[in-house]
């Protein structure tokens, strides 16, 4: 994982320093990619139609502002190479726009989406990051090779609403039988691939990403619950502080003392300080919880 994301800071690197800018929406068959006019700035969805097809060579990188994905009705090849992916990743991504206001973050924008009459999809060595889905097939004709998926929302990759285990920042190929094979030309992608169903063979890979999710969802359910309870003590100090203040006010406007104004105050003021110890240790709690929250995300 750590090579596979050297690899993609080094590529956009090489990018940066020869990068110029095109702004592309809509149907996208007639273009001829050239790594010269990158990056590829998506403003509106990308659109491969029926009865059309487009090629997109090594070294291509698409950023796509959010709400904006790329929609394959007709047939698409991408042809990235081992040292030089295609990259399709959000605006954001500061590794491939240092020009970048904000930081990227999962949903940022759609993801690739391949209809259910789509022609075929041919995808070869490309990165994927910080989309809502993925990619998204309604279509059996579909094969990936060397794929890296990183920081997606929902899913990585579903094939008919099936959800396909990904591990990320691995290499990843569908069918899981291409695994270790090498495909070099689009038309490879003529054949009409019959997928094999997934097994869930419990991998050690699949396990650690379960316990970072359930590590994850266990820090964020400490947040909120520190943060709420947190809220609850202040609510309770304030109210102690309140009484504690109408009590010495009344003491002082009557001029005498009330035989139970002592024990009230007393009371009142007990109450306050264990409000403030049990705010103290619920937003610590809820603080630790939201910090562990989003270190997650760092794995």
């Amino acid at each position: 994982m750590r090579f596979v994301s050297a690899l993609l800071c080094l590529f956009a690197f090489l990018c940066s320093s020869v990068s110029a800018e095109t702004l592309i929406s809509g149907n996208i068959s007639g273009i001829t990619f050239d790594v010269a006019k990158n990056p590829y700035i998506v403003e509106k969805d990308i659109i491969v139609p029926k009865g059309t097809s487009v090629s997109i060579p090594e070294g291509i990188v698409f950023l796509f502002h959010p709400f904006t994905g790329f929609q394959v009705s007709g047939r698409v090849a991408v042809q990235g190479s081992d040292t030089k992916m295609v990259i399709f990743t959000s605006l954001n991504d500061n590794i491939f726009n240092t020009g970048a206001e904000q930081l990227p973050n999962p949903f940022d924008w759609n993801g690739i989406y391949v209809s259910k009459d789509a022609e075929g999809a041919f995808l070869n060595n490309f990165a994927l990051k910080y989309s809502v889905y993925g990619i998204k097939s309604q279509c059996q004709n579909i094969i990936i090779q060397n794929a890296v998926f990183q920081q997606n929302g929902q899913f990585n990759f579903t094939v008919n609403e099936q959800i396909k285990l990904v591990v990320e920042g691995m290499p990843f190929s569908y069918p899981d039988s291409l695994s270790g094979s090498t495909i070099t030309t689009a038309k490879d992608s003529n054949v009409v691939v019959k997928p094999k169903p997934l097994i869930d063979k419990g991998t050690p890979a699949k396990n650690s990403e379960k316990k970072l999710k359930i590590f994850r969802y266990t820090c964020l359910g400490v947040g909120a619950v520190g943060a709420v309870t947190a809220m609850m003590y202040g609510v309770s100090i304030k109210t102690n502080l309140d009484k504690m203040n109408e009590i010495s006010e009344d003491s002082n406007n009557n001029n005498a003392s009330d035989p139970n104004g002592a024990k009230k105050w007393h009371e009142a003021e007990r109450n306050y300080n264990n409000s403030i110890i049990g705010c103290s240790v619920a937003g610590g709690l809820g603080a630790l919880g939201l910090i562990g929250f989003g270190v997650s995300f760092a794995f």
